[in-house]
């Protein structure tokens, strides 16, 4: 049976999903069966050999469909190997303290289970494809426009992915 991963995202304005993809084409290019969805667009995890599950950052947290989606398959995702990555734009070069708020705010995931591997990205902000609130908020905390995303780091995290889910079962931990 050929190695499968889910890689499931929640995004706001697309930047995540955008990430998401990019690193379902490259498991793709090392061979190996990869599902790109949204999470409320997943069914069932058990059918799946791996998964990366991503979301964009807003306050510190994850979206509340990733902490759904979290609690939904709470007893699958506890037995399985999973990694995690984390997106927001105020994580730039230099800003120790929101890369330590993206790599918490992977936490919930933490009760459930240890990833092998976890990846605090900087993100993407376009106002204009925010709701209202969101456009006031971030315009209150001066949030820039702009796409902040590394995609060197991206791919190279993308590309120990491999290696991450699938050694062998007894290494567990953060790769």
């Amino acid at each position: 049976m050929p190695k499968s991963v889910l890689i499931a995202y929640a995004s706001r304005s697309g930047s995540t999903e955008e990430v998401a993809r990019e690193i379902g084409d490259i498991l793709k290019k090392a061979g190996i069966e990869a599902a790109v969805l949204p999470v409320k667009r997943v069914w069932d995890v058990g059918d799946y050999g791996a998964v990366v599950i991503g979301s964009a950052v807003y306050a510190g947290r994850w979206l509340s469909e990733a902490r759904k989606f979290l609690r939904r398959f709470q007893p699958t995702l506890a037995r399985m190997r999973v990694a995690a990555f984390s997106m927001g734009v105020s994580t730039r070069e230099g800003e120790e303290a929101k890369r330590e708020e993206l790599l918490g705010s992977m936490d919930p995931l933490r009760e459930i289970t240890t990833p092998v591997s976890v990846a605090p990205f900087a993100g993407k902000m376009d106002r204009k494809k925010l709701p209202f609130f969101y456009r006031l908020l971030i315009k209150l905390l001066k949030v820039p426009d702009g796409d902040f995303r590394d995609w060197d780091a991206i791919r190279e995290w993308a590309r120990g992915l491999p290696l991450a889910l699938f050694k062998s079962e007894g290494s567990r931990g953060r790769v």
